[in-house]
């Protein structure tokens, strides 16, 4: 018993001391003038993702930093955030910037659209844990409708990702 516990607490440190050279090792790559997309960073594992959607027009991201340095992030266009199999996916419209503290954790308030309109629109329920980047096409017609009215983007997006005509978008958003 005292030698399983002794190997147990030894491997305990073991693996936090490989938690801390990596988180160190790693952080040791990010440049501090520099601003790192969003996508990069969870694909590199700086940092990891945990969300939910409410409705077809926001997403509240919480963003944690996995490295002991600072870092200054940016949000795209077309940053979706997935949900799995259930509900829609949330796609960004517009491009958003912050700074994460070394280890530090944000909460976001993004305003976005749904892709896959076949699925759930999300409700408080919904989680988003990994993220990704839309087709090129998608990307570019978010980016010219910054300043649309989020109904017109919304029935553009799936117009886009659903081959959605204007009487199917009619008929999706009446359910909503």
């Amino acid at each position: 018993m005292v030698i399983k516990i002794y190997v147990m607490k030894n491997l305990f440190i073991y693996l936090i001391a490989i938690f801390l050279f990596t988180s160190f090792a790693s952080s040791a790559q990010l440049k501090d003038n520099k601003q790192y997309g969003l996508i990069w960073l969870y694909k590199n594992g700086y940092v990891r993702i945990k969300g939910t959607g409410q409705s077809i027009t926001e997403i509240y991201p919480v963003v944690q930093n996995l490295v002991n340095h600072s870092i200054k992030v940016v949000v795209s266009p077309g940053t979706y955030f997935h949900s799995g199999d259930e509900y829609q996916n949330m796609v960004t419209r517009k491009q958003y910037t912050f700074t994460l503290g070394p280890l530090a954790t944000k909460r976001l308030h993004i305003e976005a659209t749904c892709i896959n309109a076949d699925l759930e629109i999300p409700d408080g329920s919904a989680k988003f844990n990994e993220i990704d980047s839309v087709p090129d096409n998608l990307v570019a017609f978010l980016k010219a409708c910054s300043k649309c009215n989020q109904m017109v983007v919304q029935a553009g997006t799936w117009a886009i990702t659903d081959d959605y005509t204007g009487e199917d978008v009619q008929n999706h958003l009446a359910k909503v």
